[in-house]
């Protein structure tokens, strides 16, 4: 073994000798003019007893992220957009239906059809949105052209709130520092075609992982849901089932989440006799 290797890895057993039994502060960083790609997978399938269905999606959306500036307090302005997505559904009853942006299908399938203005929007739009330090959204905009597609399709319901989507999807720090085993936690609530879902995430920090000789922090994530039901036609909606496990790799010294990956098992009942069980995987990662 080199002498490099050997210096880096006993830097390492010291470093983490060190800090498991003290605290440290996680803290987002930002840098003007920072760009990292994030790649984006989500798998879903559901099955619904006494309704025969059983629907398999899977998504796979290529985006990029830029600091365009920081303030005095280390906030960031960072600019967000969905460069290309690649989709493929299989629906009970049909076809496979594939959708990928960079070759759209000129004669595409009607159902599909009737969704492409809204998938087009969101490949046009660049959202932004202010981040602190902590991992607070304070401000996101960019929804407009969404917002008009949406409602030009006469979608059913309501558009998400975004803002409150991307602070769910962003990891926010507790305000005092943190060591091994200790958790934090947070609640939203969020607009949802369901009805308002509220959102109680815990977040653990289990320990440090070496990753290509980097060393990150492994965070462990729980979410429970509960849901208040919306009518949509009549049809009464019942949430018997919703949690989220998963776990993020974080880095500390650059002040960066490296990935993600969460499992959503939804469990709804329709009318009192159509029960629908949702698994969602959804890993996020950013390249380098």
């Amino acid at each position: 073994m080199s002498v490099r290797k050997t210096l880096t890895l006993l830097m390492i057993t010291v470093y983490l000798g060190s800090s498991v039994y003290g605290q440290e502060r996680l803290r987002w960083k930002f840098t003007p003019g920072d760009e990292r790609t994030i790649v984006m997978t989500n798998e879903s399938e559901s099955r619904g007893a006494g309704a025969g269905i059983s629907n398999k999606t899977e998504m796979v959306a290529t985006m990029s992220w830029r600091v365009n500036k920081v303030d005095e307090h280390g906030s960031a302005q960072v600019e967000q957009k969905i460069q290309r997505v690649k989709m493929t559904m299989n629906l009970t009853g049909m076809q496979p239906l594939e959708y990928y942006s960079s070759s759209p299908d000129p004669n595409p399938n009607p159902i599909l059809a009737a969704s492409l203005p809204v998938l087009q929007s969101l490949l046009d739009s660049s959202f932004q949105m202010t981040i602190t330090r902590q991992g607070r959204i304070t401000a996101f905009g960019g929804t407009e052209g969404i917002e008009a597609a949406v409602e030009a399709a006469g979608a059913i319901g309501s558009l998400p709130d975004l803002k409150k989507a991307a602070e769910s999807a962003t990891v926010m720090f507790p305000r005092t520092p943190v060591q091994p085993g200790q958790s934090w936690s947070n609640e939203r609530t969020i607009a949802s075609p369901l009805g308002k879902m509220t959102l109680n995430t815990t977040y653990t920090l289990i320990g440090d992982e070496i990753v290509d000789s980097r060393v990150l922090k492994k965070i462990g994530v729980t979410i429970e849901m509960s849901l208040e039901p919306t009518t949509t036609g009549g049809a009464k909606i019942e949430l018997k089932n919703g949690q989220v496990e998963g776990q993020i790799l974080f880095d500390n010294s650059a002040g960066y989440l490296v990935k993600q990956t969460l499992t959503t098992i939804l469990e709804i009942k329709v009318n009192d006799a159509i029960e629908i069980k949702t698994v969602q995987k959804m890993t996020m990662e950013v390249k380098e």
